[in-house]
């Protein structure tokens, strides 16, 4: 029974959870104590005043500690544009693509990242889900247009990498999305499960340029999407697709933390159960799973990733790998006196 417990919350450091409201709620803190989960990540929903953030990771950190566990990664996906969780506490942010329209580029995207990253660290958050390096190839009919850069790879990989740079000099980590490139892709994941009929030289040469540059920069993480590429792999999307993530880590050279998208989203449980979900994407290689709006499923994934492994269906060595590249990340947002 102490051997699956301590299982059980070795495995719960595998997941981003979202929480429900502006505070901890009493239930959150028995599922932190109990599945050992200490990565989290805030929406509006959790969003109220700075003070109040600032309290809420307080809060998060105290329990984390309390615990036994390690300080924990606080994410936000705080873009600019459409995708703004911290309205209130931070001042307004321009769209990446009005940014990578705008007469100096270089200089907008280091400006804003110092600005975005400095209200994020004194909110206690430590984590920022950017930059978006998909391509707007498709205009407006991409769902991504008002999140990207622009359509020119180079274009695009050059303001990521100016803003990973940035930001780590403010000691704030970041999170190149979404592997392997949004850019042909017009459903949105949100709401359903797209396929990128696109070939895969264009993959190889245009889609993955901001993921190389990204890498380059030292991007300490990098997110799939929930989309099916034929061309790479006609069966599953790169959320579970072996053949995927070993692209981005064995020919792209990337050994940082790896992260899914929001195993919520339609694209997934539509079509799967989330607990399959997290059981297929950690056991392709995925370092971090993300589960943004319901702890207690979350709960459920766990229970079934322990079993997964106290059985052997999952290597053990698997576990210690996602393990050590959350450690080292932990190590450098240390040094950056952001834990």
């Amino acid at each position: 029974m102490a051997q699956m417990t301590k299982l059980l919350r070795q495995v719960g450091r595998l997941f981003v959870v979202g929480l429900s409201e502006e505070t901890l709620t009493r239930e959150e803190e028995e599922l932190i104590r109990t599945c050992g989960f200490n990565n989290f990540i805030l929406f509006s929903r959790n969003v109220s005043s700075g003070r109040q953030v600032g309290l809420l990771c307080q809060a998060l950190r105290k329990c984390c500690l309390s615990e036994g566990l390690e300080p924990p990664l606080i994410m936000v996906d705080e873009e600019g544009g459409p995708v703004q969780r911290l309205r209130g506490p931070c001042a307004p942010l321009p769209s990446a693509r009005s940014l990578g329209h705008s007469n100096r580029p270089e200089k907008s995207v280091q400006i804003l990242a110092k600005q975005t990253a400095s209200c994020l660290k004194g909110l206690g958050i430590n984590f920022n889900l950017v930059p978006v390096l998909d391509l707007a190839t498709l205009g407006e009919k991409s769902f991504i247009y008002e999140r990207s850069f622009g359509k020119e790879p180079s274009q695009v990989g050059r303001l990521g990498r100016i803003y990973i740079r940035t930001m780590a000099q403010m000691g704030v980590a970041t999170c190149g999305k979404h592997f392997p490139g949004l850019g042909e892709v017009s459903l949105d994941p949100h709401l359903d499960l797209p396929r990128a009929y696109v070939s895969r030289e264009t993959l190889l040469g245009r889609e993955l340029e901001p993921f190389r540059q990204a890498i380059a920069a030292e991007v300490p993480a990098i997110m799939t999407s929930h989309v099916i590429y034929p061309a790479l792999d006609p069966e599953q999307p790169a959320t579970f697709s072996r053949k995927i993530v070993q692209l981005l880590r064995k020919g792209l050279g990337f050994q940082g933390l790896l992260l899914s998208d929001d195993l919520e989203m339609g694209a997934i449980a539509q079509n799967y159960s989330l607990t399959e979900a997290a059981e297929g994407a950690f056991y392709v290689g995925h370092d971090l799973l993300l589960f943004c709006h319901h702890l207690e499923q979350a709960a459920e994934a766990v229970e079934a990733l322990a079993g997964d492994l106290s059985r052997g269906e999952i290597p053990e060595g698997r576990l210690l790998e996602a393990l050590t590249r959350q450690r080292q990340l932990r190590a450098w947002l240390d040094r950056c006196g952001s834990l």
